[in-house]
């Protein structure tokens, strides 16, 4: 149920973010997805069940948050997205992150458990 329930979040918003309400690098994340307009999808930890946040951790390896998946792909976090951001002049004119980070091949995480 855990994996599953992961599963239908990440499946159900093309930019889904995981975050705990007292986590600075969160309000980091979404302050930053904001100020681009980037519509994305927030998970509040604090809200779900222990089942989720075992999934989220038996997905993705990590335990810590943020954790943004993109298009169905575990992407990272702030410090990610914060490089990508720095890095990439496209994402100032194309906010579209899914179709951004397509041709880097990235395989979805999509468990099975």
């Amino acid at each position: 149920m855990s994996a599953t329930a992961v599963n239908a979040y990440i499946s159900a918003h093309p930019i889904v973010v995981f975050t705990k309400s007292d986590c600075t690098y969160c309000h980091k994340l979404i302050s930053l997805l904001a100020s681009l307009s980037i519509p994305h999808h927030v998970i509040e930890m604090n809200a779900v069940s222990p089942a989720v946040k075992d999934g989220l951790i038996k997905v993705t390896g990590c335990k810590t948050v943020p954790q943004m998946f993109v298009g169905g792909t575990f992407f990272g976090g702030y410090s990610e997205f914060q490089r990508l951001y720095k890095s990439s002049p496209f994402l100032n004119k194309d906010h579209d992150l899914v179709k951004l980070l397509r041709p880097l091949n990235i395989k979805p995480v999509l468990a099975d458990f």
